[in-house]
Formats: C-alpha cells, structure tokens, sequence
C-alpha cells in the first residue's frame, strides 16, 4: 500500500515561488508591450509640429511606430 507523503506549507509554498516569479515576469512583460503599443499609437498622431516640439521628425516617428510591439 503507497503512503501519501505530507508536504508542509512551508515545502508546498517554496515549490509555488518560481511559478510564481515566472508568471509575475510574464505580466510586467506583456503590460510593457502593452505600453509601447499605445504610445507608439499615439505617437502616429502627432503633428509635424508637436514632433519637432520632441526632437523628432516625421521620418523618425513613422520608423518608430512601425517597429514590432516587443522592440524596445
């Protein structure tokens, strides 16, 4: 007969902490994708002057707002 070894909480908490890093790694990354997206998105809608007012220029802009999501 097989006997059910007992883990305590402290054993069963230490196996749960990578998990739990790796999923709150997962998070920050997709909530930074998330922000890029939007401020990529905005950035497209600025004008040449509001640009200019930033340092950039609209060739500068249009190459940063297509560039992926997951690009710093």
């Amino acid at each position: 007969m097989a006997h059910a070894t007992q883990v305590s909480r402290s054993e069963f908490a230490g196996t749960r902490a990578p998990l739990i890093g790796a999923v709150s790694r997962v998070k920050e990354t997709v909530t930074q994708w998330a922000q890029r997206r939007r401020t990529r998105s905005h950035l497209a809608l600025l004008d040449d002057r509001l640009l200019n007012d930033i340092g950039m220029d609209r060739l500068i802009a249009s190459e940063e707002t297509n560039r992926t999501f997951w690009r710093a």
